[in-house]
């Protein structure tokens, strides 16, 4: 790129500020400027601090591998970073961390959920663990505030789960979890060999349960699996008592007639979802939820059915009212 003996840098400084602006550009400044604006223009905003121009560079974004099928992938060099810094989070012998670390953990984290997905429904006790709040008295009034440290390791619930989070993040990237380089550019129809379209509702009144079916195409053979069953007394009091949710009883038949058809059927693909539930349909859509049941489930779903790609769940009623409104 460089011309013999021309610097990096005649007209911006190392933030990437125009600091004479009527120095002629280098070459790697042009070619900075041009892809920059470039990104820009098709829709990716560029983050001017984080943009770097040496000889020598920090990678912070994703690895996109292009030989055979192609992929992206974290990085080997921040798995090895972030594996370092979530063992940190699990070190029995220091229990309490800064809360900075564990924010910058976590931000770390989001970031490789946007491309490998199924890390965010393990994000939610990291979003607890940063909520926490102790009680202080400041000036005699007793106030909650966030604490410069956060107690990590315990046996609390947040602990525990925060502790399996990590778990799961640590196999993940020593796993070089990745996606294609190039998806299909479109989610296959219903109907098609191996996407299962499931349907899904669940009661709560005396005597009722939960129940679905899925069909599908497997080997050319249409199948159509069903699954009913009856709330034990247990589960149906907790239920009507919302100590356990219908939201979360929802789920709870979707992630019921999915893992039926994925481990009963076989060459299950991709699923199509279709619940009267809108908070399921948000939970899973979302990959995440604030409610501890519903996270429980969305965790339970992806660790019984891997690999398998779910379309957007949708909710039929949510959307006629929609059309008729």
């Amino acid at each position: 790129v460089h011309e013999p003996d021309e610097p990096l840098r005649r007209r911006t400084d190392h933030t990437g500020a125009v600091v004479d602006p009527e120095a002629e550009e280098t070459r790697a400044e042009a070619h900075l400027r041009i892809a920059m604006e470039t990104s820009t223009e098709a829709g990716w905003p560029v983050q001017h601090d984080k943009v770097q121009l040496d000889y020598l560079i920090d990678v912070l974004g994703f690895l996109v591998d292009a030989l055979g099928d192609g992929r992206v992938a974290c990085t080997p060099a921040k798995r090895a970073g972030l594996e370092v810094e979530l063992a940190a989070l699990q070190d029995g012998a220091r229990p309490e961390v800064p809360a900075h670390d564990v924010e910058a953990t976590a931000g770390k984290l989001i970031h490789l959920a946007e491309v490998l997905v199924e890390g965010r429904a393990h994000m939610e006790p990291f979003y607890a663990m940063l909520k926490a709040t102790r009680r202080q008295i400041i000036r005699g009034v007793e106030r909650r505030v966030r604490p410069g440290r956060l107690a990590v390791v315990g046996a609390g619930a947040t602990q525990l789960r925060l502790s399996r989070s990590i778990a799961w993040w640590r196999a993940a990237l020593a796993a070089d979890a990745c996606v294609p380089l190039a998806p299909r550019l479109s989610f296959p129809a219903a109907g098609s060999e191996g996407c299962a379209l499931t349907f899904s509702d669940a009661a709560r009144e005396d005597g009722t349960g939960l129940g679905g079916y899925a069909p599908i195409v497997c080997g050319g053979e249409k199948r159509l699996p069903l699954v009913a069953a009856q709330w034990p007394e247990d589960l149906l009091r907790m239920l009507q008592s919302n100590e356990l949710s219908m939201p979360a009883g929802e789920l709870f038949a979707l992630v019921a007639i999915v893992t039926a058809v994925v481990h009963h059927v076989g060459g299950v693909s991709h699923v199509i979802a279709l619940t009267d539930s809108s908070a399921t349909a948000e939970a899973v859509n979302g990959g995440a939820s604030g409610s501890a049941q519903m996270q429980a489930l969305l965790l339970w779903l992806s660790e019984l059915c891997p690999g398998v790609r779910a379309a957007r769940c949708s909710n039929p009623a949510r959307r006629l009212r929609w059309r008729e409104g």
